[in-house]
């Protein structure tokens, strides 16, 4: 019996150059709101908040989600600024890449639950963000590939035997 893989693909696509005529069978929209690059650092002085969030509604999961730049800047200031200035930005977006990967995590398993490690874990400290390897645990890799929910033509459609 031959083994198949499911062709997966992932796409940026800038809202703000949006037509408007676009399908998408899944999405979500993603605002990095604040200053996002590594330049002018300083160590803050008390970090609160979350640095990413996902937007519900009626206990509903929207395919919404916010990553707050300068919060993660603040956060990460003094771990960053202990890397060479060539380096801050690569390892920057790297962590920002990180709270958006949490993020949708939340959208596409539909779940506003958390890990125990890695990427889906609630918090996050300095070393997860700035860690060269960081990555989702088993269990929510599956949650990920088996909560996909249907696109509403195949939930209506009859089966064909």
């Amino acid at each position: 019996m031959g083994q198949f893989r499911i062709a997966k693909s992932f796409e940026w696509r800038n809202l703000a150059m949006a037509e408007g005529h676009a399908v998408s069978v899944e999405l979500a929209v993603v605002t990095f709101k604040g200053r996002c690059d590594s330049s002018g650092l300083k160590a803050p002085g008390r970090f609160e908040g979350a640095l990413g969030w996902t937007h519900m509604s009626d206990g509903q999961i929207l395919p919404f989600t916010d990553v707050s730049c300068d919060r993660v800047r603040d956060f990460l200031g003094p771990g960053l600024l202990q890397f060479a200035v060539e380096e801050r930005d690569e390892k920057y977006g790297r962590a920002l890449g990180r709270v958006l990967a949490h993020e949708l995590y939340h959208i596409f398993a539909h779940t506003m639950q958390h890990g125990s490690m890695g990427v889906a874990k609630e918090s996050y400290n300095m070393k997860d963000l700035l860690a060269d390897d960081f990555q989702f645990q088993a269990r929510e890799s599956r949650m990920l590939q088996t909560n996909r929910q249907r696109p509403a033509v195949e939930s209506t459609a009859g089966t064909m035997d």
